[in-house]
Formats: C-alpha cells, sequence, structure tokens
C-alpha cells in the first residue's frame, strides 16, 4: 500500500507542478473530501480543478518543492515550499500582480481504494494572506 499511496502524491504533485489539472485530480476519488485552509473559496474534486486552473493562470511560475514525505499504509504526509508570482486580479477584485508567494505547506491525504478520499491542506495562512493579499 505505502508503495501506491506515494504513486499517487507524486502523480498530483506531477500534476500540480505541470499546471495540469486533469493529472492532478486523477488520483482523486469522486467524492473526494478537501480542506484547505489558504483557498479564497471552498470547493469539491471539481471545484479543486477550476482552483487549480486558475490558480496557474495567476501564478504562471508556480513551484510546489517536495521537501518531506512521510507514507504510510492509509495516507501520507507531504510536507512541501509553495511558490509563484502574481498576476492580475485573484479572486477577482484582488490585486495580486507582483506578489511573491512563498510558504512552506503540509498536504496530509487519505488513501483508499487506489485513490485519495481526503486532502487536508494546512499552510500559516496569515503569511499567505499578507504575502498573497497585502493583509
Amino acid at each position: 500500500m505505502r508503495e501506491t499511496n506515494e504513486r499517487l502524491m507524486e502523480t498530483f504533485f506531477e500534476g500540480v507542478n505541470s499546471h495540469d489539472p486533469d493529472l492532478l485530480v486523477s488520483v482523486l476519488a469522486e467524492d473526494c473530501e478537501i480542506n484547505d485552509e489558504g483557498a479564497p473559496y471552498p470547493y469539491d474534486r471539481a471545484g479543486l480543478h477550476e482552483m487549480h486552473s486558475a490558480f496557474y493562470e495567476h501564478f504562471p511560475d508556480t513551484r510546489f518543492e517536495i521537501l518531506h514525505r512521510i507514507v504510510e499504509e492509509n495516507g501520507a504526509c507531504y510536507v512541501y515550499r509553495a511558490t509563484g508570482t502574481g498576476r492580475g486580479e485573484w479572486p477577482e477584485g484582488n490585486d495580486i500582480e507582483g506578489a511573491t508567494m512563498d510558504l512552506v505547506e503540509v498536504l496530509v491525504a487519505r488513501v483508499a481504494d487506489g485513490a485519495i478520499v481526503g486532502l487536508d491542506f494546512h499552510m500559516d495562512t496569515e503569511i499567505l494572506k499578507r504575502q498573497v493579499w497585502g493583509d
């Protein structure tokens, strides 16, 4: 199971770093439960696809560098550094032009039946807000 879980997570991050939302969601169960403290709005699997499409448009140089992995029988925990420079307004009405995002995040994934069934993103949302939206 650990090998499968690592493959799922590596595919997820490959989708993120190749800016391919189709690949990113391909490893998620249809009813995947997603919790993301730093997202500008709540979303499900389809919403994750939509959000990442917008994210790549507004952070065209975004990169998630994996810093540490813990892979277990029922899931995995990945620590990564997210970087990118903002372009335009995102979400609508929030000017992010030139804003630099550089923060460490933690992603905890739950896996069952060969798919990711749960994702919990954790980050210091205050740092994210200051870096991206200036709050």
